[in-house]
């Protein structure tokens, strides 16, 4: 821990200020810097503060981590790149947060064709935003605002599945699970889905309202009611012809949006989230 690291090495810390005379020393955990204006002073301080560890502490210096270099280059400390005036993040944190995308990428988005299906899994989400923010807590101590429009270019479907706000990153489903009423959660798809068919289940039955009620009826044959669930229009159909329903709007290439019932009461309507997107890439 922290707080261990800074007791068993206060005595390299003692070390290095009274014994070394180093003035410039700085001491993160296990991670720590010196600087000098003589090349060689430092390569003699290196020498010195190998041997103390390994005869006083039981420790070894992770040569590997070692490096001489001057500061104009920057110095890589506590997880950044520390330059005169500004901050970088380390190249492997940087790697390390794409590596993770790729990953979640295979798990919540599937190309077929050119139709590509976003999958909503709610524990997958969950995980993924906590970790995409513990990142940019850390991105946020540098200057980062090209590296972060590259990943989200290059990582683009995190736009389906989450918005950006300032520095973190929120589910784009969140403010359909907090609405407490039936009508509250129809008009806020029919509000950030306009083009799409959102199929919305009510108990055993996926229903579509409004203009999309009516872009579903011509598409499938399906019959409009007028004045339906306090909408001008709706339509629907049972639970067992979702896959068909979903297969034959796919192939009319027309984008699909399937919302299910969590199983969690919310006041007066039963909590809803989205659990797939189909969307279809230029031809």
């Amino acid at each position: 821990s922290q707080f261990f690291a800074n007791v068993y090495l206060n005595a390299l810390d003692q070390f290095v200020k009274h014994e070394l005379k180093c003035q410039y020393y700085l001491r993160y955990v296990d991670d720590f810097v010196l600087l000098d204006t003589e090349a060689e002073r430092l390569r003699e301080w290196h020498s010195e503060i190998s041997n103390f560890v390994a005869d006083n502490l039981a420790l070894q210096i992770n040569e590997r981590a070692v490096r001489l270099a001057p500061v104009a280059g920057g110095v890589d400390f506590a997880g950044f790149i520390i330059r005169q005036n500004y901050k970088l993040v380390r190249r492997r944190v940087v790697g390390n947060l794409k590596e993770s995308l790729r990953e979640l990428r295979t798990k919540l988005v599937r190309r077929t064709g050119d139709d590509v299906v976003y999958h909503f899994h709610r524990e997958t989400l969950s995980s993924c935003e906590a970790s995409i923010n513990s990142y940019l807590g850390h991105f946020r101590h540098a200057a980062t605002r090209r590296c972060l429009q590259q990943i989200w270019k290059e990582f683009s479907f995190l736009n389906i599945f989450f918005v950006l706000s300032s520095d973190r990153v929120v589910r784009i489903d969140n403010a359909l699970l907090r609405k407490n009423t039936f009508s509250l959660q129809v008009n806020w798809l029919l509000q950030n889905f306009e083009g799409y068919v959102c199929l919305v289940q009510v108990g055993c039955y996926f229903e579509a309202y409004q203009n999309q009620a009516r872009k579903l009826a011509a598409a499938v044959q399906l019959h409009l009611l007028s004045n339906w669930r306090g909408f001008g229009v709706g339509c629907g159909f049972p639970t067992s012809r979702l896959k068909q329903i979903v297969f034959e709007l796919r192939q009319q290439r027309i984008p699909v949006v399937i919302v299910k019932q969590t199983g969690r009461e919310r006041y007066t309507a039963r909590q809803r989230s989205i659990d797939l997107i189909v969307e279809f890439s230029e031809k």
